[in-house]
């Protein structure tokens, strides 16, 4: 009883910063100032693609990266995906590779044990459907790594699925804003 707590507590504080980073990029992006960077960064071509993919990646900082790419009209829509979707991928590795290592002690072995219990296991495939959808999507990808540093997922694996996750996220929000 004592895993779910400190799991619950870690998923509502993940919520809870990346909604306060969509609050923040709202207010900020009302100031000319955040608004020409925002811009700026969108308009740096791909090198500006990569970091924009990186900061897709992280909670507090997908929203921003969102209005970049809705800004982003200096590359096509398949370069921008693509360049994005690799700097997102990088974040999203090292996220996973510290969950991953992390896991003999602490909270995560304690999330591990939960996961891996045989009444709760979740099945491996819908842990990499849940996948998918959170690393495509603005929400927080550490959540996914997260997730899916638990299932018997390889390196190769993890960083080809957060590729091509997040490429299509950002391509559809890059075509949407066109």
């Amino acid at each position: 009883m004592e895993v779910v707590q400190p799991s619950r507590r870690r998923m509502m504080f993940s919520l809870y910063v990346f909604l306060a980073g969509l609050a923040l990029t709202i207010v900020a992006l009302q100031f000319p100032a955040v608004k020409q960077f925002v811009s700026k960064l969108g308009q740096l071509g791909l090198p500006g693609s990569f970091l924009s993919g990186i900061l897709y990646a992280f909670s507090f900082t997908s929203s921003t990266a969102t209005a970049i790419f809705a800004n982003s009209h200096s590359a096509s829509a398949v370069a921008t995906a693509l360049v994005a979707g690799l700097g997102s991928a990088v974040y999203d590795l090292t996220v996973f590779a510290v969950i991953r290592n992390q896991t003999h002690h602490g909270f995560f072995a304690a999330l591990r044990e939960k996961f891996e219990h045989p009444r709760r296991k979740i099945p491996s495939w819908l842990s990499l459907i849940i996948g998918l959808i959170v690393l495509a999507s603005p929400l927080p990808d550490e959540l996914a790594a997260g997730l899916l540093s638990f299932t018997k997922l390889s390196v190769k694996g993890f960083i080809l699925i957060s590729f091509l996750a997040n490429v299509i996220g950002i391509f559809l929000i890059v075509i949407i804003s066109r």
